[in-house]
C-alpha cells in the first residue's frame, strides 16, 4: 500500500482515497489506514462512552490497541505500536464524508496521542509570531477564524485537529475546514465542495491549496474561546491555573486511562505559551477585525504598526484597544 499522501507530519497509506490528506510526503515515518473486518473486542475495559442525541460512541481498550465504534460510521481500531488503523464502516453509508472525518478527525488523532503527542478539538493558523491555537467546543468560532486567516494574509494550519509534538511544534492538519454552508456564505469566501449542502448542517469545504500551511509550525499562543460576546470581541489572559481546565475538555486522548498524561501535557503547554480567553463577536463581518486583534494580542504585539512587543502582564490594557478595533 503506497502513501497517498500526508498528515501531521506523517505519510499516510490508505487503501480509501482520503481528500483531507496533503499532497507532500511526511518526514515523521508511515501510518496506514486499511478498510477491514473489524471484531467486537474481547477482554480489556471501556475507557469512554459518549451518548448522544444522534451518535452513540465508545472506546474499549484491549491491551495496547483501542477499539472504538461509532453509530454513525462504522468501527476502526487503532494500533499505536503499529501506526495503523483498521476500519470498518457501516454498511449501509461506505466511505462517505463523515466517515473520512471520523478518520481524520479523530482516528488518526486518538493514533497521534498514544504515540504521545498532544492533540487538541482546535485550529490553528500561521502568524509571523508561529502558530495561533484557537480552542473550544463546537459553535464558538474556530473554523469560522481558521476559514478567514486567509483573508488576512494568513495561512491555515489545521481545522480539524490540531497536533503539537514534545517540543512545542504545531504539524499541519487536514486540509479543508467543515463548517455551515450559511457561515460560507456570508464570509464570501471562494471554496469548493460540498455544493448542495444544507444551510445549518456543516460540511467540508475546500480552499486553494496556496492557503494552507505546509511546514511545520512553532506554538506561540493558544486562544481559549468562550461563548459569543454579542457585538465586539472580549479578550484577556489567562493564568496557567486557570488555562489549564479550560483546554482540558478539548484534548483528544485515548480515554480515561489517558487523562494524567494529557492532563499532563496540557500543564507543560500552558506553560510554554501564552493563553488567551477570548469571546467572539456574533456579527460575521466582524471577523477578519477580530482575528487581526487576536492575533496582535496573542503574538505581544501592539495595536499600532505590529512592531511594538507587550509583555504578557500588559495585556489586560491592550485588549480594550484591541476590542475597539474589532467593532
Amino acid at each position: 500500500m503506497a502513501a497517498a499522501g500526508s498528515l501531521y507530519g506523517f505519510d499516510v497509506a490508505t487503501d480509501v482515497p482520503l481528500a483531507r490528506l496533503r499532497p507532500g510526503a511526511g518526514t515523521r515515518g508511515l501510518l496506514t489506514l486499511s478498510v477491514a473486518r473489524v471484531d467486537e473486542p474481547s477482554g480489556g475495559e471501556i475507557v469512554h462512552e459518549w451518548f448522544g442525541p444522534d451518535v452513540t460512541f465508545r472506546m474499549h481498550r484491549v491491551g495496547d490497541r483501542l477499539h472504538c465504534s461509532c453509530s454513525v460510521t462504522g468501527s476502526f481500531v487503532v494500533d499505536a505500536a503499529a501506526g495503523s488503523i483498521q476500519a470498518q464502516p457501516r454498511t449501509d453509508r461506505g466511505t462517505d464524508e463523515m466517515w473520512e472525518h471520523r478518520m481524520v478527525g479523530t482516528a488518526l488523532p486518538l493514533l497521534l496521542a498514544e504515540r504521545g503527542d498532544m492533540v487538541v478539538h482546535a485550529a490553528a493558523i500561521e502568524t509571523d509570531a508561529g502558530a495561533v491555537m484557537f480552542v473550544g467546543p463546537a459553535g464558538r468560532g474556530k473554523s469560522t477564524l481558521a476559514l478567514t486567516a486567509p483573508s488576512l494574509g494568513l495561512r491555515i494550519l489545521a481545522e480539524d485537529g490540531v497536533d503539537v509534538d514534545g517540543d512545542g511544534v504545531v504539524w499541519p492538519g487536514p486540509r479543508g475546514v467543515r463548517i455551515r454552508r450559511d457561515v460560507v456564505d456570508a464570509l464570501a469566501l471562494e471554496t469548493r465542495g460540498q455544493p448542495g449542502a444544507t444551510p445549518r448542517r456543516k460540511a467540508t469545504y475546500f480552499i486553494p491549496g496556496a492557503l494552507y500551511a505546509d511546514e511545520p509550525v512553532r506554538l506561540a499562543a493558544v486562544v481559549i474561546l468562550a461563548e459569543r460576546s454579542g457585538n465586539g470581541l472580549l479578550a484577556e489572559p489567562l493564568e496557567p491555573s486557570a488555562a489549564v481546565p479550560a483546554l482540558v475538555p478539548s484534548l483528544i486522548f485515548g480515554g480515561s486511562d489517558r487523562l494524567a498524561q494529557a492532563f499532563g501535557l496540557a500543564c507543560g503547554l500552558v506553560e510554554r505559551v501564552p493563553v488567551l480567553r477570548a469571546a467572539m463577536p456574533d456579527d460575521l463581518a466582524a471577523a477578519p477585525d477580530a482575528l487581526r486583534a487576536l492575533v496582535e494580542l496573542a503574538s505581544g504585539e501592539g495595536p499600532g504598526d505590529g512592531s511594538e512587543q507587550v509583555p504578557r502582564d500588559e495585556l489586560p490594557r491592550r485588549r480594550a484597544v484591541a476590542a475597539d478595533r474589532s467593532l
